[in-house]
């Protein structure tokens, strides 16, 4: 048996490192379970991808002699919002008004956040209409929920909205915006808004650059991608796990929307433009040296190295990539083996 308050940091650390069994164990042996505990193995299963047992949980406390506190509605709205569990989200937000937790900020933050993800904006915004008290957070949360419903324009006309009203926006309210104009191809104003970012002092970070790359590599500039990242370089900043699979992306989109051209386009011709200069052989050096710079290499990234040389029918480098990922210790799943098999016939 484990003390409560050990065995809850327990089940955090398990989840930190995916490891969704041992946190379960640790959970089912506590000697005493409390309102941590159960918002820690609720937040597990829903960081994890567990939505519907972090709902099921969420039942079982209800029913036990704990009460819900806000860490608990927190996280099972997460999982409510990360599932599209929209029925549930609304029982939930059904339990918190009548628990007087609705003006709770960061629970009423949640409760929006669960809503903008199950497109029910409406909803979502009548939460915010009825907060006093808003926050950086709760500003946040809307334009991301207008970003993530296809509505661009709301979301900047929301973020010069909350500048008028006095508040400033920070890091995380510059990379929504950029973020949502660069996915919606409009580059320019993303742009616009990038320099705007730096001419107000805020410092662009690994999350804002990687926005210009995905507006990029969406569309399939695989140059403009690449001049980006070299910026970000010189700027100082370290590629992620993300940045790389943007360039490959925009790689990989480039070379879709070439052949989709020449297919529409018989006799198939050689393409004069630009971004011929950058071939396959050269592009596998390129994500190579960005691979080699993530400070963080897990099974999904060497996934995606070892399918991008796939693609591009290198099957002796992703055998490379393979025996390289074995030698750092890094086990293969089933995706790799599958990808290898796809290199290997191809």
């Amino acid at each position: 048996e484990t003390n409560s308050f050990f065995g809850t940091h327990l089940i955090r650390l398990f989840t930190l490192c995916g490891n969704l069994l041992d946190a379960q164990r640790i959970f089912s042996q506590l000697h005493e379970q409390s309102e941590f505990s159960w918002s820690a193995i609720i937040s597990a299963h829903a960081a994890l991808g567990k939505e519907e047992k972090a709902i099921e949980l969420f039942r079982q406390m209800k029913m036990s002699e704990f009460r819900c506190d806000g860490h608990v509605f927190v996280a099972v709205l997460k999982a409510c919002g990360s599932g599209d569990f929209l029925q549930q989200g609304e029982v939930i937000h059904n339990d918190i008004l009548e628990s007087s937790f609705d003006s709770v900020l960061h629970v009423a933050n949640a409760v929006m956040d669960m809503y903008f993800k199950c497109k029910r904006i409406v909803d979502g915004l009548h939460v915010f209409d009825r907060l006093w008290n808003k926050d950086i957070v709760t500003w946040n949360t809307v334009m991301s929920g207008y970003v993530h419903n296809n509505s661009c324009e709301k979301a900047l006309e929301l973020f010069q909205c909350m500048q008028d009203e006095g508040m400033t926006p920070n890091i995380v309210s510059w990379n929504t915006i950029i973020s949502g104009h660069a996915q919606d191809g409009k580059m320019h104003e993303a742009l616009r808004l990038f320099g705007e970012m730096k001419k107000q002092g805020i410092e662009p970070n690994t999350v804002t650059w990687n926005a210009l790359i995905v507006g990029y590599a969406e569309q399939g500039l695989c140059e403009d991608a690449l001049n980006v990242y070299q910026k970000m370089q010189e700027q100082g900043k370290s590629p992620d796990y993300v940045t790389f699979l943007c360039i490959l992306r925009s790689f990989c989109k480039r070379q879709t929307l070439e052949e989709e051209v020449q297919v529409e386009a018989l006799p198939i011709v050689e393409s004069s433009s630009a971004s011929d200069n950058l071939n396959k052989s050269s592009f596998i050096t390129i994500a190579k040296e960005v691979f080699a710079r993530l400070q963080k290499r897990p099974v999904e990234a060497w996934n995606a190295m070892i399918a991008a040389c796939a693609e591009l029918s290198a099957s002796f480098e992703a055998l490379q990539q393979f025996d390289k990922m074995q030698h750092e210790g890094v086990r293969p799943n089933n995706v790799t083996f599958a990808t290898i098999l796809k290199a290997t016939s191809s």
